[in-house]
């Protein structure tokens, strides 16, 4: 029996070694030793054995920083002016997010703190650094103030963020267009070729994402959508306010299918859009999914709330809070880290509100 050497290196070991010779990715190596991420109790083993072997350390600067550190992290909400915390911590993104956080601080015994940081305000640097109280800190939210955007610019090597689902030097994404690219490919795949889509107009990354992908595929699988005239729209403002945003959501569905040559089957960008579309089927009498199939994008508990349990794709926050924290982790600990910018795939999940298209 022969027993495999770990060979040595010269000068500093790092992560990229200790993935080189475990035949791991470089992430997989960084989650292993943080403790963040999904990695197995055996290849996380295996990757500490490793490390062990090859004599790998931190860099001695990060180990003398860390001495002076307070150990925690935060979680930055930023939000637009005048918007309510407690309500926005219900939305469809923020609310998963924040729980995601906290428990994977909780099971990793990581202090954290939770700070809401408003648009349009004097206020433009997060009381959670200015006051000493974090290491690092994820960001959830656009940077819309320039203000605001330019001091988290400047101080980003003293105060180090990784950005969620937002443009910034250190950021993971939900891939939210792959994600919506695939349901209609599934939706093409079960006949259906007249297709529209009810969405929000706006440059948020995940209203464009989705309005791209939906393009890409009816492209790509040559569908129809009425050439445009079956894409619908509420206004980024109307998207605000619940009420208008479901009021107006709602005329948009009714619009959909007010023709006797109506779609199929429809993507729609949110939760509330696609019960809109719901409701808008139910008052011309028609059935879901028999004589109408519905897609959309969502959390799974609001997919399940009320009949009829939707098709949805979710964004898999389980696993891209834990990859935001590893990267952060790896910043902190002064880690050269060679993807910056992670794409966390999306669930796509079969419920009850897709049929096969009616001949």
């Amino acid at each position: 029996m022969t027993t495999q050497t770990t060979p040595k290196v010269s000068g500093r070991v790092t992560m990229r070694h200790i993935a080189r010779q475990a035949g791991v990715a470089v992430t997989t190596v960084s989650s292993a030793l943080h403790d963040t991420g999904r990695v197995s109790p055996d290849v996380k083993q295996r990757i500490h054995d490793i490390a062990d072997q090859m004599g790998y350390r931190p860099k001695l600067a990060a180990r003398l920083l860390r001495a002076s550190r307070t150990g925690r992290l935060a979680m930055i909400m930023v939000v637009g002016q005048g918007r309510n915390p407690s309500t926005l911590s219900q939305s469809g993104s923020h609310g998963p997010i924040i729980a995601e956080f906290a428990f994977a601080c909780s099971r990793m015994k990581i202090g954290f703190e939770i700070e809401y940081l408003e648009t349009g305000k004097n206020k433009v640097a997060p009381e959670c650094f200015t006051s000493g109280q974090v290491d690092g800190a994820l960001v959830c939210g656009k940077l819309q103030d320039p203000d605001m955007a330019k001091w988290f610019s400047d101080n980003d090597e003293k105060f180090p963020c990784v950005h969620m689902d937002k443009v910034g030097p250190y950021n993971v994404w939900q891939d939210t267009g792959g994600g919506i690219y695939q349901a209609m490919q599934h939706l093409a795949a079960l006949g259906h070729r007249k297709v529209g889509y009810l969405g929000v107009d706006s440059n948020y990354h995940v209203h464009q994402a989705g309005r791209d992908a939906f393009d890409r595929a009816v492209s790509d699988f040559n569908l129809d959508d009425a050439n445009g005239k079956w894409r619908q729209f509420i206004t980024k403002e109307d998207a605000h306010i619940r009420s208008h945003w479901i009021d107006n959501q709602l005329i948009n569905a009714r619009k959909l299918l007010k023709s006797k040559n109506r779609p199929t089957a429809v993507m729609a960008q949110g939760v509330p859009d696609a019960r809109c579309m719901v409701h808008a089927a139910m008052e011309m009498g028609l059935r879901i999914p028999d004589d109408l199939s519905i897609v959309t994008y969502g959390m799974p508990d609001d997919a399940e709330k009320s009949p009829p349990r939707l098709h949805c794709v979710e964004p898999d926050f389980a696993a891209m809070v834990p990859a935001a924290i590893s990267m952060l982790r790896a910043r902190l600990a002064g880690e050269t880290i060679a993807q910056k910018s992670l794409r966390i795939q999306p669930q796509f999940t079969e419920r009850c509100s897709v049929a096969s298209c009616p001949q």
